[in-house]
């Protein structure tokens, strides 16, 4: 998420959102970590304070605060901006969707990681091709922006 802000308490709104296709709980694992933007160590607030707006809610709410955290095996990276424009240096005439595809066929990561999945990018990327006159660091950070993909006119 990002967020190092001094939060004394998260209420869950709800606890259910759209998948693309219906409406589901939220996962447990993604509940704990909203959680667990309140109370940090050093902050302001270390005490984690969490509730729901909606009773209903709550119940779900502490059942899955009471879940066990799931073991992590690998993790997901993504180069940052920095290392995207580095990269663009060695190869200036390719399109920003190509540059994003040849980094991931040449990057290496040992078992612990993987390189995130970033076909959903990469369409971004081929949409704003047709946009003259931007900036390599503001097409990556479209490319970032929240938007449905399969809307075609968010697209």
């Amino acid at each position: 998420m990002g967020l190092n802000l001094n939060i004394r308490r998260v209420v869950f709104y709800s606890l259910l959102k759209y998948n693309g296709d219906k409406i589901v709980p939220v996962a447990p694992s993604q509940v704990q970590q909203t959680a667990g933007r309140a109370g940090r160590r050093g902050s302001r607030y270390p005490d984690e304070l969490t509730t729901s707006l909606h009773l209903d809610d709550l119940d779900y709410l502490i059942e899955c605060l009471k879940k066990p955290f799931d073991e992590v095996k690998k993790v997901g990276l993504f180069p940052f901006f920095e290392q995207v424009e580095l990269f663009a240096c060695q190869l200036p005439e390719m399109t920003f969707s190509q540059l994003l595809g040849k980094f991931g066929e040449n990057c290496r990561l040992d078992g612990s990681y993987f390189l995130c999945k970033h076909n959903h990018i990469k369409k971004v990327a081929n949409m704003l091709e047709k946009v003259q006159a931007i900036s390599l660091e503001d097409r990556f950070n479209f490319c970032f922006a929240p938007v449905n993909i399969r809307d075609t006119k968010a697209m």
